[in-house]
């Protein structure tokens, strides 16, 4: 029965990958496919040996032979099944991987979005924080520009700009205490 050996080893192998593909857990559909083909396997098995045994012993193989057709039919005719089964599980595993792109392409979109109006939000702080101090200067020197030396700024901080506008309040009280002095001297030598 060499033959035979060589058509079990052959069965055994297909038994082994569907009963792999059964339980490694690729989707229940496959496993129903499978498990609804693995009863035919072993009917063509089967099948098969009824005719090696008829054979064997010198009987008439017609019956078994007609079964063994049938069997190997029924199988043939069952495989598809499988297929599709596999087919479908990779139609809705694109499905998921279409899903999954579409949301990192959306997500991604979002965060660039977020990512530019926090820099635009971050940089105009930063603008107002050097543009108020700016504009408060530019006042105060527009008021001694007109000669009127008792406008100050009011500072608070510790930046650059802060101590721009500490230098300019005590130039400007430097400058008053020198003026008033001229005017005292003036006063006094004319009198």
């Amino acid at each position: 029965h060499g033959v035979g050996r060589v058509a079990d080893e052959n069965v055994d192998a297909l038994r082994g990958a569907l009963a792999a593909a059964s339980d490694s857990g690729l989707a229940p559909s496959i496993g129903a496919a499978v498990d609804e083909l693995l009863p035919q396997v072993d009917d063509y098995r089967t099948a098969a040996w009824a005719v090696l045994d008829a054979k064997a012993a010198g009987r008439p193989t017609e019956a078994s032979e007609t079964d063994f057709v049938a069997a190997f039919e029924a199988l043939e005719a069952s495989l598809p099944t499988v297929s599709a089964a596999v087919n479908e599980r990779v139609a809705e595993l694109d499905a998921e991987v279409h899903d999954v792109r579409s949301a990192t392409a959306r997500n991604s979109l979002l965060l660039a979005i977020a990512a530019i109006a926090s820099f635009v939000v971050i940089a105009g702080l930063i603008a107002r924080s050097i543009i108020r101090p700016v504009r408060r200067t530019a006042e105060v020197l527009r008021h001694v520009a007109e000669r009127d030396l008792t406008a100050r700024l009011e500072v608070t901080g510790s930046d650059e700009l802060a101590d721009m506008g500490r230098a300019l309040n005590t130039a400007l009280d430097n400058l008053s205490e020198a003026l008033t002095a001229i005017g005292d001297h003036a006063a006094t030598v004319s009198s």
